[in-house]
């Protein structure tokens, strides 16, 4: 059992002030109003839960909490001046992670929230480092990362939800050979990933944009030729797309498939 760690912050947890005024996850655009924050890290987490009804308990749960948690890192004043048009950045992707890690140990779940935007890849090992480290990485704040951990503290959703415990021990029953756990860790946060977007899709009601079947067609040809044009891919990864593409062109022309649970491609 890795300890959590104290004593990182400026600001005590409940102290910033920041529990008094509304957090929100994206500004608002036109005639819909800013997405709070509690309501994405909710839908995100509902999300997850209808996408995976087929998919085993042990990446659901665990895609679930990490939907509920991917955000925390909003909670704080430069990210909310970020959404009013802040050049300033604010990453918030650690700051969930690391409080994820301090409360509950989670350490796929961690991993999941960490890499939610930067891009995945099996680093756990070194995530695992900072997310213990008693200094934080280069560009986060020690007042922003105290303003997050006190707004997820103080809110009821959050700070009480059983989600993050029954996430825990599901962790224990993950796949422990190697290319079992890589596949199931990419397979939650595909999740996870297409959770975000879909609610944050949802709320900004763009999805009735309308296209014909010739339209798909065309984007869909598009995306092909990119994903076939991209350097560095593996030959039989190219080939088995080649012809799972061309068939399904051959086979259903003018129509689509929506899928409704994880690809496992992030």
């Amino acid at each position: 059992m890795i300890s959590p760690t104290s004593g990182i912050s400026e600001v005590p947890a409940g102290k910033s002030g920041m529990n008094d005024s509304p957090m929100y996850a994206h500004s608002g655009k036109g005639s819909v109003e800013p997405h709070t924050l509690i309501d994405h890290l909710q839908g995100t987490a509902r999300r997850v839960r209808e996408m995976s009804q087929s998919l085993p308990e042990h990446i659901a749960t665990v895609a679930e909490a990490a939907g509920l948690a991917h955000d925390i890192g909003k909670a704080t004043r430069k990210f909310q001046a970020r959404l009013q048009g802040s050049p300033t950045p604010a990453p918030h992707a650690f700051y969930g992670a690391k409080w994820l890690w301090e409360n509950h140990q989670s350490r796929i779940a961690s991993l999941l929230v960490a890499r939610h935007h930067g891009g995945f890849y099996l680093d756990c090992g070194t995530l695992e480092g900072e997310l213990q480290g008693q200094t934080l990485p280069t560009g986060h704040g020690t007042q922003e990362w105290a303003e997050a951990r006190s707004w997820a503290d103080n809110h009821p959703a959050i700070r009480d939800n059983p989600l993050f415990l029954a996430a825990k021990q599901e962790e224990r029953t993950w796949p422990r050979e190697h290319v079992a756990k890589y596949s199931d860790i990419r397979m939650a946060m595909s999740l996870l990933v297409e959770a975000d977007r879909a609610d944050t899709a949802e709320h900004y009601d763009d999805r009735k944009t309308v296209f014909t079947p010739q339209d798909l067609i065309r984007i869909c040809d598009n995306k092909y030729r990119d994903l076939c044009s991209q350097g560095g891919a593996v030959p039989e990864v190219l080939r088995l797309r080649q012809e799972v593409y061309e068939t399904c062109r051959r086979s259903y022309p003018g129509q689509f498939f929506l899928l409704e649970g994880g690809t496992g491609s992030g």
